[in-house]
């Protein structure tokens, strides 16, 4: 190095772009944003059957591309599909509230 020379020091990378991490099972935004018009077009008031539910599942799993629903989801077979959305039915009852509503 030359005598009384600096180094210049330089600055770290900038932080990565955040990017939405996810589990297998885990719906993203953009799924998200194709299930919810769905969902509020069968269900307005936000409480959906079981069954109707499914149906909604099946249909996103038809959808081009595939995207509406996450990769694990689309082998599924529609009994296990409503086992899964079974599992927001507290009360057994056929129906829950898909629009998150205060637990009853």
């Amino acid at each position: 190095p030359l005598k009384g020379s600096r180094l210049a020091s330089v600055p770290p990378p900038p932080p990565p772009d955040p990017r939405e991490v996810l589990e297998p099972l885990r719906l993203s935004t953009y799924q998200l944003s194709v299930l919810i018009p769905m969902l509020q077009g069968a269900a307005p008031s936000a409480i959906l059957s079981v069954e109707s539910c499914v149906s909604i599942l099946q249909q996103a799993a038809a959808l081009a591309g595939s995207r509406a629903l996450p990769h694990a989801w689309l082998s599924l077979l529609p009994s296990q599909l409503s086992s899964l959305v079974s599992l927001f039915d507290r009360h057994g009852c056929g129906f829950f509230d898909w629009g998150g509503g205060p637990p009853s």
